[in-house]
C-alpha cells in the first residue's frame, strides 16, 4: 500500500530543499473557490440500491415491487477534488460509457476505489447524462454518462508516517495579508509578505509564507469573497529528529486555534502531506473543522499597526500542550471566534461572549487554588457580574463605561439594576434579558444598545485572552471604533 501511496503523492509533490529558495505548496488555487484537484486516475464505484419496477399481473394492472439494484462502474478517468461551496467537501467524478438507461434514485449510497491510492470510501453518488445518444441507432442511450457524488467522511488518510516523518508541508485557507512583529524590543515592520514567518517553539521549527499568488487571490477575494489557500507552512524539528503524524497534527492543531483568534475567523489548516527522506508517505484530507468564508478583520488584530509578539505565538502554543489548558481554553476561543463572526446575530454573539467570560472566571477560580473553599453550588450562586467585576479588576482591565448608548440605557434602567452601575453590570442584565426576557417587550435591549454591548463583552473577552497569553503590546480597540490602544495592564508588566 505504502509503495502505491508513495508513488501517487510524489506526482504531486515539490521536493524542496530550500524553503527561502523555492515554494513550499503543494496544491495551489488560481481564483477564489476554484476546486483543488487531489487525484486523477482509475476508480471503480459500486453501488446498491432499491427503487421500484413496474410488472403486470394476468388482468395487465400494473403494480409495483421492489427489488434490489446493483451496479459496477470502472472508468480510467477518475477525479477526486476539494469543493468549496456550498460547503467545504471531497467530490468524485466519474467518466464512462454508459450500457443502458436505469431509473434510479437521484442520490445512491456505494463505495469508491481509487486504486492508486489503496483508497475504498463509502461515497453518496447520483449520474449525470452528459451528451444524448444517436437517435438513429438507439434515442434512449447516451453516449456518455458521469457518477458524481462526495465521499461520505469530510476526513480521508492516507499512508502512514511510522514515526519517521521529516517534515510535513501544510495549507492555510483565508488568513490575513500581513503580520507585524517584535524583534529585540522594537516593531519590525509588516513583513509577512516579503519574508514571511518563523517560529521556533517546544523544539519545533515553523516556517510560514504567503503563497505564490497570495495577494492576487486576497484582492480578488474582496471582491467575491470565497476560499482560497492564501499562505503554506512548513513543519519541522529544529533539531532534525524525526516525529510521528500525531505529533504533526498536534501542532497543527494550535496552529489553527492560533490563526483564528489573530484573524476572528476560522482559518484552515488543510491538506498536510508528510515526508521521510524526501517521500511522501502521509498525507490527509480533513475537512471536519469549520473553515470561514473570506471576510473583514473584527477583532483585537484587526489594524495592520498591531505588533504580533512572538511571546504571544510562543505562550499559545507552548500552553496548548498541556491537556489541561486546552481543555480549558479550547471552548473560549470557540466561542470568541464565533462571537466575531456574530454567529446568531448580535443576540446570539452576547450570549456567546457571556459563556467564555464565566468560563474565564472559573479557570481563574482553580488556578488560585479555591475549589476547595468555594464550591461548584457556592459559585454558581454569585451573581454574573460580580464574577466578571472580579476577574476584571484582577487582571486591571477598567469596568468603567464610555459608550453613550450604554450609559443612556443605564439611566433609564436604575431601578432594575444593582448599585454596581458599571460595564459587568450593564453587560450581564443586557444578556439576561436578552436570554430571559420579561413579559414586558420593553425591556429587550434596543439594537444599539445591544451592539455597544456586544463590543464591550467582547473587548473584555480579548482582554482576557490576551491577558491569559501574556500580550504587552498594542491592540485594536473595538469599543471606539479604529483607535489603537495600549493594553491596560502593560506599564505594570513593564515595571515588574
Amino acid at each position: 500500500m505504502i509503495g502505491k501511496v508513495q508513488a501517487v503523492l510524489r506526482h504531486h509533490c515539490i521536493i524542496m530543499s530550500e524553503l527561502k529558495d523555492k515554494p513550499i505548496e503543494h496544491y495551489q488555487m488560481n481564483g477564489p473557490s476554484e476546486p483543488i484537484l487531489l487525484h486523477e486516475g482509475p476508480m471503480t464505484l459500486d453501488l446498491e440500491w432499491v427503487a421500484s419496477d413496474v410488472e403486470r399481473k394476468e388482468s395487465d394492472e400494473p403494480f409495483k415491487t421492489t427489488k434490489t439494484h446493483k451496479e459496477n462502474i470502472t472508468s480510467e478517468e477518475g477525479i477526486l477534488k476539494l469543493e468549496w461551496h456550498p460547503t467545504p467537501t471531497i467530490r468524485f467524478e466519474l467518466l464512462y460509457p454508459p450500457m443502458l438507461i436505469m431509473v434510479i434514485p437521484l442520490y445512491k449510497h456505494g463505495t469508491l476505489s481509487v486504486t492508486d491510492l489503496d483508497l475504498k470510501e463509502e461515497v453518496y453518488a447520483r449520474i449525470i447524462m452528459l451528451e444524448p445518444g444517436d437517435p438513429q441507432y438507439d434515442c434512449h442511450k447516451p453516449s456518455s454518462a458521469m457518477q458524481e457524488g462526495n465521499l461520505a467522511r469530510k476526513c480521508v488518510e492516507m499512508g502512514t508516517s511510522y514515526d519517521r516523518l521529516n517534515e510535513v508541508r501544510f495549507h492555510i485557507v483565508n488568513f490575513r495579508t500581513f503580520v507585524c512583529k517584535w524583534r529585540d524590543g522594537e516593531a519590525e515592520g509588516i513583513d509577512w509578505i516579503e519574508n514571511g514567518w518563523n517560529i521556533e517553539v517546544n523544539g519545533w521549527d515553523i516556517d510560514l509564507r504567503p503563497a505564490q499568488n497570495c495577494l492576487e487571490l486576497i484582492n480578488s477575494m474582496n471582491r467575491v469573497g470565497g476560499f482560497a489557500i492564501t499562505h503554506v507552512g512548513l513543519l519541522k524539528r529544529i533539531d532534525g529528529k524525526e516525529f510521528s503524524s500525531e505529533q504533526a497534527e498536534k501542532v497543527l492543531d494550535a496552529l489553527y486555534y492560533l490563526f483564528a483568534f489573530i484573524r476572528g475567523r476560522w482559518c484552515g489548516i488543510i491538506l498536510p502531506r508528510g515526508s521521510a527522506k524526501d517521500m511522501p508517505v502521509w498525507e490527509k484530507w480533513d475537512l471536519t473543522k469549520p473553515i470561514s468564508p473570506w471576510g473583514g478583520i473584527n477583532n483585537w488584530a484587526a489594524s495592520s499597526s498591531v505588533v504580533i509578539d512572538n511571546n504571544l505565538i510562543q505562550q499559545f502554543i507552548s500552553k496548548w500542550t498541556i491537556p489541561e489548558w486546552q481543555r480549558d481554553i479550547k471552548p473560549v476561543l470557540n466561542w470568541y471566534v464565533e462571537a466575531c463572526l456574530q454567529g446568531g446575530g448580535l443576540e446570539g454573539a452576547i450570549a456567546m461572549t457571556q459563556f467564555g467570560l464565566e468560563r474565564l472566571a472559573w479557570i481563574e477560580l482553580q488556578n488560585l487554588s479555591f475549589s476547595d473553599l468555594l464550591t461548584r453550588e457556592r459559585y454558581d450562586n454569585i451573581p454574573a457580574s460580580n464574577k466578571l467585576r472580579w476577574l476584571l479588576t484582577r487582571k486591571k482591565i477598567p469596568v468603567d463605561m464610555k459608550e453613550s448608548n450604554l450609559l443612556v440605557y443605564t439611566e433609564n434602567n436604575k431601578q432594575r439594576l444593582r448599585h454596581k452601575l458599571d460595564g459587568p453590570e450593564l453587560f450581564t442584565f443586557i444578556r439576561n434579558n436578552i436570554v430571559h426576557p420579561e413579559k414586558d417587550e420593553t425591556t429587550i435591549p434596543p439594537v444599539e444598545v445591544m451592539r455597544d454591548a456586544y463590543s464591550l463583552g467582547l473587548w473584555y473577552l480579548e482582554m482576557l485572552l490576551l491577558h491569559h497569553l501574556g500580550h504587552t503590546g498594542k491592540c485594536f480597540n473595538r469599543r471606539y471604533g479604529s483607535m489603537m490602544d495600549q493594553v491596560p495592564w502593560s506599564n505594570d508588566e513593564k515595571r515588574e
